[in-house]
């Protein structure tokens, strides 16, 4: 009898901790699942609806466009910086110099449950547009979104470390976004906590689709399987919404660029395909006109808030609230690289820009 209890006491043990694990890994997933849709859920049309007209009002008395170095971007910029001191959000200037010219990121911090050593998750767009356009869609669209996660994210907080970005000088070949990856490139510590990476760029264009970066596009086959996690995140919150959803390529020229080339895992949403004519199979999805541009105004002095789709932006907006809220609760592995090949960045970034232009 002795014998026998000394081979099933090990063996108890262990099946009480698979259990006790599997019992774990289930909760800490009904958890994450549970934020998103709190968060999805909390993202208010009238709230988002107000920060795009506000952005697009503030260009527009300031110059008429919110081009780096620009009035209507520093004025956008304090208009971000006092919406998010109110909600009671850590915001911070970030300079660097480009070109021989000064611009700066705006990031904000909102601490996680887990403390100081908490994963961090960062969420992001580009707040400029180019010259000569009030760039309501690109990119007014993506920072009134975030500006709106950022006041959802207040009201109920998730285990990780939250980041809330908006880039200066994306327009002109993502210098914002590298000046803040270079920095990584320099510090292990805060690429590995660094889990995922959200883009936000393009959400209101009027003959819209729901689109999301794919890691399994044809053209992207080398990157983390952490990616599929962030595409499954996304897709969720657009079945939560209610809402079809179909597949882009992640090598669209954009602030998520650095960050894959640091081996960050990234993903996106956005309402354009690219810059080719909405498909008839698109149409079928997502309504609208097929053979016509996504977003006809694209850097264009038409790029006006009235021009854009709410519609889009509100759907966008909840999905990608619900995708930060359970990558939040629920991060992915590390998958740092030993090195940032951020000339590549700016290579696919001037490729994706050779094809809108």
């Amino acid at each position: 009898m002795r014998t026998r209890a000394l081979t099933i006491r090990p063996l108890a043990l262990m099946l009480g901790l698979s259990l006790g694990s599997m019992a774990s890994a289930v909760a800490a997933a009904d958890a994450a699942a549970d934020l998103a849709v709190r968060w999805a859920d909390a993202v208010s049309g009238a709230q988002l609806a107000s920060n795009w007209a506000e952005l697009e009002q503030i260009t527009l008395a300031h110059g008429g466009d919110r081009s780096a170095g620009s009035a209507g971007y520093d004025a956008s910029a304090r208009y971000v910086e006092a919406r998010l001191r109110a909600m009671g959000v850590t915001v911070r200037r970030e300079p660097f110099t480009y070109n021989g010219r000064a611009s700066f990121n705006l990031i904000a911090e909102i601490a996680g449950r887990a403390g100081a050593d908490a994963p961090v998750v960062m969420v992001g767009s580009h707040l400029d547009s180019v010259p000569g356009s009030p760039g309501a869609d690109d990119n007014g669209s993506g920072s009134s979104a975030v500006l709106e996660i950022a006041r959802v994210a207040m009201l109920d907080r998730a285990a990780s470390t939250l980041h809330l970005v908006w880039w200066g000088a994306e327009e002109s070949g993502l210098n914002g976004s590298i000046h803040h990856a270079t920095q990584l490139a320099m510090d292990a510590e805060r690429r590995q906590r660094l889990r995922v990476y959200l883009n936000a760029d393009m959400v209101g264009s009027p003959n819209y689709i729901f689109g999301i970066y794919d890691p399994d596009h044809a053209s992207s086959s080398d990157r983390p399987a952490q990616e599929r996690l962030i595409r499954q995140a996304l897709r969720d919150g657009l079945g939560h919404t209610g809402s079809p959803s179909v597949s882009i390529s992640p090598y669209l020229g954009s602030d998520h660029l650095p960050f894959a080339a640091c081996g960050i895992a990234t993903g996106g949403l956005a309402s354009i395909p690219g810059i080719r004519n909405k498909t008839t199979e698109e149409q079928a999805l997502f309504g609208g006109e097929a053979g016509k541009r996504h977003s006809p105004n694209y850097h264009r002095p038409a790029d006006r808030v009235d021009a854009g789709s709410a519609t889009a932006q509100l759907t966008l907006t909840r999905a990608l609230a619900y995708a930060l809220g359970h990558l939040a609760e629920q991060p992915p592995e590390a998958t740092p690289a030993t090195r940032c090949n951020l000339r590549k960045a700016r290579q696919q970034w001037q490729q994706a820009r050779a094809v809108l232009h």
